[in-house]
């Protein structure tokens, strides 16, 4: 298991060096903003969905993207990011609500290729990786919807995150700018959990963006 990890840290991060010297040699940079809403969970690592509840949180963020050939960029985000679980136990008046949520600074670095969609609008897919640091945790359980516990921190996170992005959407010419509209596929491959080493991060995300 420590060998397969270390494995994929290293091709990841052979892919982050060719994918960093891709976007220095690029030329012309485009720049945008972006919000979104994600949906996220943490669950083991073979596994997409554990039977949790998702989270509910949002992700804003500046982009670039960097040409590199016709149809190809390096896209790259300083992104807030809100993740975590929610579980539930009972139900009725005896339910049992238990939420924890992480706040990540995240910095993603993919590929990009699009293509004609119709008329002027473009089709677009992009892959990659992502590096993220925790900024704040908090727990929270609710009891038949009224609070029972809060606290501000949770000692039993990690401090990073690392994992691989996958996406696509839409760019929608606006005069000399455009519009964007993506769904996107995050998964952790780091422990999220001190105490648990099978919990990684996992998220779907719905966001738009516009470009400048």
């Amino acid at each position: 298991m420590h060998k397969a990890m270390k494995t994929m840290m290293k091709t990841t991060c052979m892919a982050v060096l060719l994918l960093l010297a891709a976007s220095i040699q690029a030329q012309n940079p485009v720049f945008g903003i972006r919000a979104g809403m994600n949906l996220s969970t943490v669950s083991a690592a073979g596994n997409l969905y554990d039977n949790s509840q998702v989270q509910p949180g949002f992700t804003v963020a500046l982009m670039a993207r960097y040409p590199l050939a016709k149809n190809w960029e390096v896209m790259s985000e300083l992104s807030f990011e809100q993740k975590g679980i929610s579980t539930s136990l009972g139900s009725g008046a005896w339910e049992t609500v238990n939420t924890r949520q992480f706040d990540y600074l995240t910095v993603p670095l993919a590929i990009r290729g699009s293509m004609p969609l119709a008329g002027k609008v473009r089709l677009f897919g992009q892959a990659g990786t992502y590096g993220s640091i925790l900024l704040n945790s908090g727990t929270s359980q609710k009891i038949n919807g009224e609070q029972a516990i809060h606290q501000n921190s949770d000692p039993n996170i990690k401090s990073n995150d690392f994992g691989w992005i996958a996406g696509c959407g839409v760019d929608i010419p606006l005069k000399n700018h455009s519009l964007s509209a993506e769904i996107r596929f995050e998964r952790g491959i780091m422990e999220v959990d001190k105490n648990d080493t099978e919990l990684r991060n996992k998220a779907f995300s719905i966001q738009l963006g516009y470009w400048f």
